[in-house]
């Protein structure tokens, strides 16, 4: 039996934030109001995930 590879980010960050509960809180928050081509779980992600870049595009060296 082979050993379990190490869990990625991604694997981390979908195991705390999974997309039914972003769907909910989308829609308890009232980001949803009705169903439309944007996606509250691609915002999210966008939201997150961009932030940190640009933070490390600006750190100092």
């Amino acid at each position: 039996m082979s050993p379990c590879p190490p869990p990625t980010l991604e694997d981390s960050l979908r195991e705390i934030f999974p997309e039914e509960w972003l769907r909910q809180t989308a829609k308890e928050t009232g980001l949803i109001v009705r169903e439309r081509k944007i996606d509250p779980v691609i915002i999210f992600w966008v939201l997150t995930l961009g932030f940190g870049v640009r933070l490390q595009l600006h750190l100092p060296v």
